[in-house]
């Protein structure tokens, strides 16, 4: 079984730290812009020390390994 989930990454020196976070309520819902806004807050909030960050939204199984990036097509009632 697979869910989608949000990929939030940000890069410290050699690393990069990776969480899958939960969709908000109403995803599917949501207009485009409005889920773009929502990725890039996403990734502002967990910046630290103005490194590279990034958010997306992906397929993961039970154990959050990733299957997938979902396209920005797929995800109106994916």
């Amino acid at each position: 079984m697979t869910v989608r989930k949000i990929r939030a990454h940000v890069e410290m020196g050699i690393q990069t730290v990776t969480e899958y976070l939960d969709l908000p309520d109403g995803w599917d819902d949501w207009e485009a812009s409005r889920r773009d806004a929502y990725l890039v807050e996403t990734a502002v909030t967990l910046q630290n020390n103005e490194a590279p960050c990034g958010a997306c939204v992906v397929e993961v199984d039970e154990n959050d390994r990733e299957i997938r990036v979902v396209d920005d097509n797929e995800q109106d009632g994916a």
